[in-house]
């Protein structure tokens, strides 16, 4: 996997795990990883798909990606 630039700090984290690839950039995303979403970049687009800024867990920048590849893995919302 090829990193972005390395972070300080992530405005509002959020752990994730992958649950599907890209199709069309295989090997970005790695299925069963942890990444960290910010929740502070969240946008919907047009169609309605959700995309956000992705880190790895030692805060490179992996890309903005669609979130329909991610499920959550904080406590705090899988309580619900």
């Amino acid at each position: 996997m090829v990193k972005g630039p390395k972070v300080e700090s992530i405005a509002v984290p959020h752990n994730v795990k992958c649950i599907s690839e890209r199709e069309n950039k295989p090997g970005q995303l790695t299925v069963g990883n942890s990444y960290i979403v910010d929740l502070s970049s969240v946008y919907m687009d047009i169609d309605g798909d959700a995309y956000a800024d992705v880190y790895t867990l030692d805060k490179y920048w992996v890309g903005r990606m669609l979130l329909k590849h991610f499920q959550s893995i904080d406590y705090y919302f899988e309580r619900a």
